[in-house]
């Protein structure tokens, strides 16, 4: 996962967050982040390249800096170095490493404001 955070600080440190925040709505700011991500990119593989819970954890990542990109704003994912794979937690959830199967999704929130 430590290639995913490399990429998320590249974006941060060119200044490509502030643009993505500047776009109206989550599909044009995946579709400039993918363009970011080639551009950045040594190898010039675009988001498909990655895996799906890859994917996730960078939008997070933006979305946890400001950028809107449509997720729950209680989910929280995080990689454990410790057995090598995600954890998908809720943040409203209030029993502690309760794994919830929304992956972010806004629609399958049980805790909609």
């Amino acid at each position: 996962m430590h290639f995913i955070n490399g990429l998320y600080k590249e974006i941060k440190i060119r200044g490509f967050l502030e643009d993505l925040q500047k776009l109206d709505s989550v599909e044009s700011r995946i579709k400039k982040l993918n363009e970011i991500v080639i551009h950045i990119n040594i190898s010039k593989d675009d988001l498909s390249f990655y895996t799906l819970d890859e994917q996730l954890y960078l939008f997070y990542l933006i979305q946890n800096y400001g950028v809107p990109m449509g997720l729950c704003p209680y989910y929280y994912i995080f990689f454990s170095n410790k057995n090598q794979r995600f954890h998908y937690l809720c943040k409203k959830n209030s029993k502690r490493g309760r794994i919830v199967y929304c992956r972010g999704n806004l629609k399958k929130c049980k805790y909609k404001s």
